[in-house]
């Protein structure tokens, strides 16, 4: 780029029309010249140009008879309005360029039409007197010129007001105070802007590169150390929690969430990689950790039992309970399991340590009483010494009893484990399938 001249002699600097440089492009009184692409614009075109540039389009919005002050003042705040679809942008100008706190030249004040580029798009589509130049008022630092711009943008709610002929937005502004503040509308509720979002993550994540370097950031004990306390803070937070709760509770969040946990389970690969993850003793030992300090917590054990006791969480999950055992891959695997020693061991340890805790036995006794109705009867078990019993209620025998009323019920069954001291457990009256809580 060659050496442009002095800048006494320069008159302005505009986009070049050969070369399209936003800065290189300078006007002289007799000619222009692009200091990035060295072409010269001469002739009738070029004065045409040059007086188009200093032919002032700006009108006082209250006072028509006014004229501009660049003299006295330091800039203004201005509105221009497209007269075809009505929509406004409203910012400010400085009359001069600054250089050391002095005026140094004029700016290009009296062609300015705004920084908005899809306002001046639309001013080169069908014109500039299709446009209202408007100035409200003019204001004499620059510290006032900036607060009344932000003031008259806020007023007239320059980033939410719509035209409600035609649902567009009123006003060209994107933001409000240059970078300082930006439109609310366009985070979390403008479906357009989630719509990008969405598609700028998922092709994030296609690509390698990029999951390689979040599973090494992950990876760090410190990043994930920091990412824990910064979610425990938040989660702290009751306002948090409840902005939380309320969206999670949304139908179409939570149809939106099944859904992707169906695709993602559906996925071989998926199933692997948590399985494997599941398996790792540090994350058995972590997730057993928690979940013992939530059970430990009155609170939590009062929500859960709630929401268990709840018509519609019963009959879900019978529901879900009786699809699964539909299954023939799935009483497949269950069967492998229970058939496994190693399974069996480790089940019945958890199952005596439970039932050797007096306050456990209290809570199954409790829970049982008002409930004599479960896996009603009567029922006759077989022991292995030959002696059988009648009972009415599975349930209320085995908590009084010490037995585990789940196994029972799989030995009325016929799948899954046995005790060893009772031979058979049997329905009375109809078939053993038939059970009703």
């Amino acid at each position: 780029m060659s050496a442009r001249p002095d800048q006494s002699i320069i008159l302005s600097y505009q986009e070049c029309k050969f070369c399209k440089s936003s800065d290189g492009f300078v006007f002289y009184d007799s000619h222009g010249y692009c200091y990035h692409c060295n072409e010269i614009w001469f002739g009738e075109d070029y004065d045409q140009e040059l007086e188009d540039m200093y032919k002032m389009h700006w009108t006082f919005r209250d006072d028509k008879t006014r004229v501009p002050d660049p003299d006295n003042y330091f800039g203004f705040v201005y509105l221009i309005t497209n007269k075809k679809s009505q929509r406004k942008y409203i910012g400010c100008k400085q009359y001069w360029q600054m250089r050391h706190r002095k005026k140094y030249k004029p700016s290009n004040w009296r062609v300015y039409t705004s920084s908005s580029k899809e306002l001046n798009q639309d001013i080169e589509k069908i014109g500039k007197r299709n446009f209202k130049f408007e100035i409200i008022q003019e204001y004499l630092t620059k510290r006032g010129l900036h607060y009344y711009e932000q003031h008259y943008q806020m007023k007239y709610h320059v980033l939410t007001a719509i035209i409600k002929s035609t649902g567009e937005k009123s006003y060209y502004n994107k933001n409000v105070g240059g970078i300082r503040f930006y439109c609310p509308v366009e985070k979390y509720e403008d479906p357009e802007y989630k719509k990008k979002r969405s598609e700028l993550a998922k092709a994030q994540w296609s690509d390698p590169e990029f999951r390689k370097k979040q599973e090494t950031l992950w990876a760090d004990p410190e990043y994930k150390k920091k990412r824990s306390e910064l979610s425990k803070a938040q989660w702290s937070d009751p306002e948090f929690r409840k902005k939380q709760s309320e969206t999670k509770a949304k139908p179409e969040n939570k149809k939106k969430r099944s859904e992707l946990s169906k695709a993602r389970w559906a996925d071989p690969e998926f199933r692997k990689k948590q399985s494997e993850t599941t398996a790792k003793p540090e994350n058995k030992k972590k997730r057993s950790e928690l979940s013992k300090a939530q059970w430990a917590d009155p609170e939590f054990r009062k929500k859960q039992s709630e929401a268990k006791a709840k018509p519609e969480f019963r009959k879900r999950h019978s529901e879900l309970s009786k699809a699964r055992w539909a299954d023939p891959e799935y009483r497949k695997r269950q069967e492998t399991l229970w058939a496994d020693p190693e399974f069996r061991k480790k089940r019945s340890e958890l199952v005596k340590a439970r039932w050797a805790d007096p306050e456990y036995r209290k809570r199954q006794s409790e829970a049982m009483k008002g409930n004599t109705n479960s896996y009603k009867g009567p029922y006759r078990i077989t022991f292995n010494t030959g002696k059988e019993i009648i009972i009415d209620s599975i349930k209320a025998w085995a908590v009084e009893n010490g037995y585990g009323w789940g196994t029972l019920y799989e030995c009325v069954r016929r799948v899954g484990r046995k005790y060893k001291d009772i031979v058979k457990v049997e329905r009375l009256g109809k078939t053993n399938g038939d059970l009703g809580r």
